[in-house]
């Protein structure tokens, strides 16, 4: 299964030395659609705040969003953001396990949706 969140590197200074050096130069995509430029990073771990760098980001953990699925996250429209996120997996060039609409919209709830809740 697809794991849509990213894990932050340590903030103490967060210059390039404290950034593992596979993520230095990695492209950051939406955690929802996979789409460029990444614009908001809901931190975790309730995701109900967003930065617009990962500079500003205080937690572990985060779900990344393009301009499209922020305003989404801000909209509460869980069922676009399923979509989207199927479109991601549809144009991945899955050919085994791939997950289906109510797996990717399960997974989006109890990773995300309900965290934002509680």
């Amino acid at each position: 299964m697809t794991t849509f969140s990213q894990t932050i590197p340590p903030r103490g200074g967060r210059n390039a030395g404290d950034i593992p050096k596979h993520l230095r130069h990695a492209e950051v995509v939406c955690s929802f659609c996979g789409e460029r430029p990444v614009v908001a990073w809901f931190q975790g771990p309730d995701f109900r705040i967003a930065t617009d760098s990962p500079q500003g980001v205080q937690a572990e953990e985060a779900w990344l969003a393009c301009s499209t699925c922020r305003a989404l996250v801000d909209a509460g429209d869980r069922e676009e953001l399923v979509e989207r996120a199927w479109h991601r997996v549809m144009h991945a060039g899955w050919t085994s396990d791939r997950p289906s609409r109510a797996q990717l919209r399960d997974q989006l709830d109890r990773l995300f949706w309900t965290p934002r809740s509680a």
